[in-house]
């Protein structure tokens, strides 16, 4: 069961990322990595998600957020992107060869960026939740929560080893720090 919230009467034609933009104005959205801390997230319908990659192997998200190429998706992960129930389905890729009924292409902006003034990209890094987190900014959200965005030694469904990201920590910490800092002077609060 996902939350209930009102998206504009437009909503089944909301085919591109800037008819998105400002649709959970001043609203409270969850951005949820793969990380092991996701599993303490109870009651997820409770919230406007937005997950990505195979987080459905523990719900279905409002929204997913799919950066990385199909191929990329090794095992079983391909599985849970393929049967997604989330309601929209963003990613730069037209090609991603997902058969989702509201897939959202948009176009990757800076790596690292932080400027909102164009409602045709997301910025990026090396991670799926910075992309998320910039899609919950641009969909107007007031408060922001962020879980399973780790970075520890496991994903929330295995035992799958030091993450591969863990060496560049530093920097993804500056990332998000100047990521928080724009989005804070914009007015956003932050859920801890």
């Amino acid at each position: 069961m996902q939350p209930q919230f009102s998206l504009p009467d437009n909503h089944n034609k909301l085919a591109t990322l800037a008819s998105f933009k400002n649709v959970h104005q001043d609203e409270t959205i969850i951005v949820c990595g793969c990380g092991e801390s996701l599993n303490q997230f109870e009651q997820p319908e409770r919230f406007i998600t937005i997950g990505v990659n195979d987080i459905g192997r523990r719900f279905h998200p409002d929204y997913l957020v799919v950066v990385n190429p199909r191929n990329q998706f090794k095992g079983d992960r391909l599985h849970y992107l393929v049967n997604s129930q989330a309601r929209y389905l963003f990613s730069q890729y037209g090609d991603l060869q997902i058969p989702h009924p509201q897939l959202i292409k948009f176009q990757l902006g800076t790596r690292g960026g932080t400027d909102f003034s164009n409602p045709a990209v997301l910025h990026y890094t090396q991670n799926s939740p910075y992309v998320a987190l910039c899609l919950a900014i641009h969909m107007g959200a007031k408060r922001i929560g962020l879980i399973g965005i780790d970075f520890t030694d496991h994903h929330f469904f295995a035992k799958t080893g030091r993450h591969p990201l863990n060496r560049y920590l530093n920097n993804i910490n500056e990332e998000y720090a100047r990521l928080a800092n724009v989005a804070t002077e914009m007015g956003l609060k932050w859920l801890i």
